[in-house]
């Protein structure tokens, strides 16, 4: 396991008041990992974020992944606060590939293009 730091930012529009902020890392697809957990990391207030897979902490497998951002009111009200290009498995605007500790991942999460949410 390898351990996964970065810290999301936001342009074009403020960072979302958000009840829910996490970032997902999907198995691609395509991986030939031999081990295929997602992974996931609270967005705290500054944008940083640590990947776990089972307990916090833990780390993320080797393996290529698509990554996705769930920004959204709350969890009972899944209503997304992005646009919807960052939270599509099927397209994701970001991947990555985990060979090695990672501490400087950075994502922009583009607001101009409006939310998802309805």
């Amino acid at each position: 396991m390898y351990q996964v730091r970065g810290k999301v930012s936001f342009t074009g529009g403020p960072a979302p008041h958000a009840g829910v902020s996490m970032v997902t890392f999907q198995p691609a697809k395509d991986s030939t990992a031999e081990v295929r957990r997602p992974a996931t990391g609270p967005i705290e207030p500054d944008g940083s974020f640590m990947m776990s897979t089972r307990i916090s902490g833990d780390g993320v497998n080797a393996g290529d992944y698509s990554v996705q951002f769930n920004i959204s009111k709350g969890p009972m009200d899944p209503t997304s606060l992005i646009p919807a290009k960052y939270t599509d498995v099927s397209a994701p605007q970001y991947k990555v590939t985990v060979d090695h500790d990672i501490n400087d991942l950075e994502y922009t999460i583009d607001m101009s293009a409006g939310t998802s949410g309805k």
